[in-house]
């Protein structure tokens, strides 16, 4: 079972998947819009494509895939038969109307296109948990890895932040490849993402399973307290209200679930 583990971690399946988690906060990359859309801007979109690609190529040559079946997957197939339904419904509006320069059928057919994608990558992370007995801890790991990432980057912004002049052509040659463009930022923290805001959406993802090593290991307890500072620290010069709210709820949880343990 141990040497099933191994071997899967090792797939590309699995590994797709860990990418994408590694760069899950660069969520506006300059590459392949005209062929993606708005899902172009995810790097994390990317490696979750080919590491669909290469489940579905598991399920065509024949290798059994299961699937977990739980109160969550019914409620999702639940959820697509509403969808279905409704644009049955709507059909006379949506072929009439027109949003931004787009008509109502290229608007359902480039949301049904990414609502399938969802789907099939919901079925895909199901299957490598359901193979893997450590998911839990491996996507820490991986999480982990990604704030790190950001982190580093982070302490560039804030040189840049407070000593204006110091790192500034620095930050500007990193921009070009993770954003297309030349142009600092100002006064709030955004990280490698495209806006302060959508650091925000990521840090609330990411916080709390960097918020669990402080609960979970015994070693290098200072450099946690130390990561997870420098992360509220990040999530306060973003100056996302919404990232306050959530994190200190985060933080509550926590400190529920310690304390009643």
């Amino acid at each position: 079972m141990i040497d099933m583990q191994k071997r899967e971690n090792k797939s590309m399946v699995a590994i797709m998947f860990y990418l994408a988690l590694i760069f899950l906060p660069f969520n506006e990359v300059p590459y392949f819009h005209a062929l993606f859309g708005e899902l172009a801007n995810e790097a994390a979109f990317y490696f979750l494509l080919l590491g669909l690609l290469f489940f579905l190529f598991k399920f065509l040559m024949g290798n059994k895939i299961i699937i977990t079946n739980n109160l969550a997957f019914y409620l999702l197939i639940t959820f697509l038969v509403w969808v279905i339904i409704s644009i049955g419904f709507n059909m006379n509006s949506i072929t009439t109307n027109f949003t931004k320069g787009r008509s109502g059928i290229e608007k359902i057919l480039f949301q049904s296109l990414v609502l399938l994608f969802g789907f099939l990558v919901t079925l895909y992370i199901s299957y490598i948990f359901s193979r893997n007995g450590n998911f839990l801890d491996i996507t820490r790991k991986y999480v982990k890895i990604s704030f790190l990432i950001s982190a580093a980057y982070s302490i560039i912004e804030l040189l840049v932040m407070f000593f204006p002049g110091t790192f500034d052509k620095v930050l500007l040659f990193i921009d070009q490849f993770i954003r297309g463009n030349d142009t600092l930022y100002g006064d709030r923290i955004r990280s490698v993402s495209g806006e302060a805001s959508w650091f925000a959406m990521y840090s609330s993802f990411a916080f709390p399973w960097v918020l669990s090593y402080l609960f979970t290991t015994k070693r290098r307890k200072l450099f946690y307290y130390i990561l997870i500072s420098f992360f509220l620290l990040l999530i306060f010069l973003s100056k996302s209200r919404v990232a306050y709210v959530i994190t200190i709820v985060q933080i509550f949880v926590f400190s529920c679930v310690l304390v009643h343990c």
